[in-house]
């Protein structure tokens, strides 16, 4: 924990003082190791104010191991753990996502070995002083029409109340 902590006070300290945004809707931030995209995804968090409260961090990434027709929303676990502490999923809404839209499922061997939507925890938990509930959604398509259903029932989240987080492979 210790060693995790001083590594992200490190990525974070070029920007304290920064001005920072109320209005964050969200953020794209790389999930490489530490040591390539650490300092990047530390100034991308930065610019939202850590007194922020949301009612969800929508965490999306793409997989990396399992191709699907759609999306998965992890509704299997109540938490994720980091040497930081547990950050609890909102499994009602990872369940209400999927009955909403059919391309949104949960496939558990998509979450099993990914690691893009874990990175961003410990900089959530770092940066934040709330930390809201997580929905975490990998993505396994790369067809439009597939984006374009699962983006639609996404949008009615995609407001002040919440934050999207978009882990890439940039």
């Amino acid at each position: 924990k210790d060693s995790l902590v001083n590594q992200l006070s490190d990525y974070f300290a070029p920007y304290n003082g920064q001005n920072q945004s109320e209005q964050v809707a969200a953020v794209i931030v790389p999930h490489a190791g530490y040591v390539y995209s650490g300092s990047v995804a530390a100034a991308a968090f930065a610019r939202i104010n850590p007194e922020s409260r949301f009612e969800h961090i929508f965490l999306i990434g793409p997989s990396h191991h399992v191709y699907m027709d759609g999306a998965s929303a992890n509704d299997r676990f109540l938490y994720y753990r980091t040497p930081l502490g547990k950050v609890p999923v909102d499994v009602n809404l990872c369940r209400k996502l999927m009955t909403d839209c059919s391309y949104i499922t949960c496939n558990p061997a998509a979450h099993t070995e990914e690691h893009c939507l874990e990175v961003q925890l410990p900089f959530i938990q770092y940066w934040f002083k709330n930390t809201a509930p997580i929905v975490p959604i990998i993505i396994g398509t790369q067809s439009l029409p597939v984006i374009e259903k699962i983006a639609k029932a996404l949008a009615p989240y995609f407001n002040e109340k919440n934050l999207f987080v978009i882990s890439s492979d940039f």
